[in-house]
């Protein structure tokens, strides 16, 4: 009985202290909100395309994405989403010259950048009226010699959207005359 009654209150002192920890995390009041970088970033990303058919847009991303190098991670046609990756070199002449600069100068070993590993991911939805809408994020993780990350960010430059969408256009009009 007394085991009972002890190993009740340990357990109401736990919820207790659970339930005041949990009530005293708030998000920031800005957390949520959507800025005109966010909205610009998706207008970036973005593209409609005047077909409803999301399986053949699927596919046609996905083997664009062969074409561009990418390795396929992952593929969900219920969910309309297609991830890949691929390793690239990611050293760069100004770091190898700043590491040589160093030892010679001060004598010290300066890590530089080694691999990268870029992913993109394609989402498409349905956007009514025989249309839908192609998301494609690019991002990149540097790792240095250590193998340790040195970076990680989103790609969000301009041109590379238009190319990526110029040719998903291209491989959607082949696919749709069986070229």
């Amino acid at each position: 009985m007394l085991n009972n009654y002890l190993l009740y209150l340990i357990s109401l002192g736990l919820a207790v202290a659970i339930w005041t920890g949990c009530g005293s995390a708030t998000l920031p009041k800005d957390a949520l909100s959507t800025g005109a970088r966010t909205v610009q970033d998706r207008q970036l990303q973005s593209r409609y395309f005047e077909t409803a058919d999301i399986e053949t847009v699927l596919i046609a991303s996905a083997q664009l994405m062969q074409d561009m190098g990418f390795n396929l991670e992952e593929a969900e046609e219920d969910l309309g989403l297609v991830t890949g990756d691929k390793l690239r070199d990611a050293t760069h002449a100004g770091q190898q010259i700043g590491k040589f600069a160093a030892a010679a100068l001060l004598g010290v070993y300066v890590p530089t950048d080694s691999d990268q590993r870029i992913r993109l991911s394609i989402v498409i939805a349905p956007a009514g009226e025989g249309r839908c809408k192609v998301r494609a994020t690019f991002q990149r993780v540097i790792w240095n010699e250590y193998g340790q990350i040195t970076k990680m960010e989103w790609l969000n430059n301009a041109e590379l959207y238009q190319n990526f969408f110029f040719a998903l256009s291209k491989s959607l009009f082949l696919e749709a005359h069986e070229i």
